[in-house]
């Protein structure tokens, strides 16, 4: 009986740090909301200041793809 109750009382400590460790992973939604909103503002102001500046959109267009493309390329795994 007793070796019972001390195998449940382990488990459910077990299921605990499980669930503790888990929920320190999730990023909570406010956080998460505001990240996103913070990105949209960031791009906003940004296409803002250089059409202000008289910069072509095709031209930022061109650069943002640019730095996309030498950002994944200096990604890349280079062994194998």
């Amino acid at each position: 009986m007793l070796s019972h109750q001390l195998t449940l009382s382990i488990r459910s400590a077990g299921s605990h740090i499980e669930m503790s460790k888990m929920s320190e992973d999730i990023m909570p939604l406010p956080h998460f909301l505001l990240m996103i909103a913070a990105v949209i503002m960031a791009a906003a102001l940004t296409i803002w200041a250089t059409l202000s500046a008289g910069v072509p959109l095709v031209a930022l267009a061109l650069i943002a793809l640019t730095g996309a493309a030498v950002l994944h390329l200096s990604m890349r795994d280079h062994e194998g």
